[in-house]
């Protein structure tokens, strides 16, 4: 048997020159690749050292600033609080202020209206009296009529209804009045001196009257004595200065003073009679005058001449 013999490989051809130099330029390339991507890699990690250095600098200025922050939050939160507080405490005053006006408004309107009806009802007062003092004064000149001419009489009644038609004028002035607590007292008394006069005068023509007075604002407790006081001046002057029609002239006045005010009434007639003494008066006229006076806190003086002249010095009201 003959034996055989394997035949050798066949031989494997080695690469081209052109194989070679593709697979160089491949290991190139990986190389430059691998070389880039390490030089990436480290310019990112000396980016982000660098950063972290930076970070590291900035750590405490950035922890000072929240720390800031946090201050400033804390302040701005307590500050807002304080606000609320503040409008909540001054809305609470404002709304007791409202309410509180609110009240004061209603007294004030309920004291408005009392005030309104107790006018009304001082005037009507007022009004009443006058009519009940007019019927009265108007009786008492009724039966000066009816007295058969017997002077006295007459004279007496005629003084008697003066005297009430005095106290029916200050009833009369305040009811007018734009106030009802006061009247003006030379109104008052310019028109008490006409008709006075024309009421007592046997002819009204035969005495003139001079009235000069001034405006003077006075409530009742001060008009009523004085009205009177000056109606009975005026009756005495009238009856004991000018008798039997005699003929002369009759002044009125009233002038306020720095403290007080004074009533006067002067006439030319007969006179006083020779030792007149004011200080023991006889005369139920100027005891009445004396007494209402006193009543207004006043003083009285008469000075006797060709001229008579009785004063009443009175303080101002307060």
């Amino acid at each position: 048997m003959t034996d055989s013999v394997a035949a050798p490989p066949a031989a494997v051809p080695g690469p081209g020159p052109q194989a070679a130099a593709t697979h160089r330029r491949e290991r190139l390339a990986g190389a430059l690749l691998v070389a880039a991507s390490h030089a990436g890699v480290a310019g990112l990690a000396l980016t982000l050292a660098g950063r972290a250095e930076l970070l590291c600098q900035l750590a405490p200025a950035a922890s000072l600033i929240a720390a800031s922050l946090g201050v400033g939050l804390v302040l701005a939160w307590w500050h807002g609080r304080s606000v609320t507080r503040h409008r909540d405490a001054e809305t609470d005053r404002r709304r007791q202020v409202e309410e509180a006006l609110a009240a004061s408004l209603g007294q004030a309107q309920h004291l408005a209206q009392q005030v309104a009806d107790r006018e009304v009802l001082v005037r009507e007062t007022n009004h009443r009296v006058r009519n009940n003092l007019q019927v009265v004064s108007s009786l008492l000149e009724l039966q000066a009529g009816n007295a058969d001419g017997r002077r006295p009489v007459v004279d007496t009644l005629r003084q008697a209804a003066g005297r009430v038609r005095a106290m029916a004028g200050v009833h009369e002035r305040l009811y007018r009045s734009a106030r009802v607590e006061e009247l003006d007292l030379g109104e008052y008394v310019h028109d008490l001196a006409h008709g006075a006069v024309a009421c007592y005068a046997l002819d009204p023509d035969a005495i003139d009257l001079v009235v000069d007075v001034q405006s003077l604002r006075v409530g009742p407790n001060l008009a009523v004595p004085l009205g009177l006081a000056v109606n009975e001046l005026l009756a005495n002057a009238v009856f004991h200065g000018f008798p039997n029609g005699r003929h002369g002239t009759v002044w009125v006045g009233l002038q306020q003073r720095e403290s007080d005010f004074v009533l006067s009434v002067t006439d030319d007639g007969v006179g006083l009679p020779a030792g007149f003494d004011l200080s023991s008066l006889g005369t139920m006229g100027l005891k009445t005058v004396q007494a209402l006076t006193r009543q207004a806190r006043g003083t009285m003086s008469v000075e006797p001449g060709d001229r008579t002249i009785v004063r009443l010095a009175v303080p101002l009201p307060a």
